[in-house]
């Protein structure tokens, strides 16, 4: 068991490689998104804080939905679809609820005439 503990799983590490692809893909298409709002959007400062609220509770849920998950024995230390989907997870409902609070909070002045 000793020895077999540093060898490399082909499978595990494929899916990690591939998980880090697809990571880096969404992240590009997250900061296009918002460079496109900001763009669109009349009031560009408050917009640009939307936008970076958005962000900003998308990476600090999705970080803690995995230590979460990790913490309580949900997945494994080494499980890693299993914490990206967590995080993933996560991360997205952070972003929700962020993007719901910022609404309430910030009237968007299209409604108004």
């Amino acid at each position: 068991m000793i020895l077999s503990a540093g060898r490399d799983r082909g499978a595990v590490s494929g899916i990690a490689k591939t998980l880090g692809v697809a990571g880096r893909r969404v992240l590009f298409v997250s900061f296009a998104v918002a460079a496109y709002e900001i763009y669109q959007a009349e009031d560009k400062t408050t917009e640009t804080l939307h936008q970076g609220a958005i962000a900003t509770a998308g990476i600090a849920g999705g970080w803690g939905a995995g230590a979460a998950v990790v913490a309580t024995g949900v997945c494994a230390a080494t499980a890693p679809v299993c914490i990206g989907v967590a995080a993933l997870i996560g991360g997205i409902l952070a972003s929700v609820g962020t993007d719901l609070l910022f609404g309430t909070m910030y009237v968007s002045p299209q409604g108004r005439n």
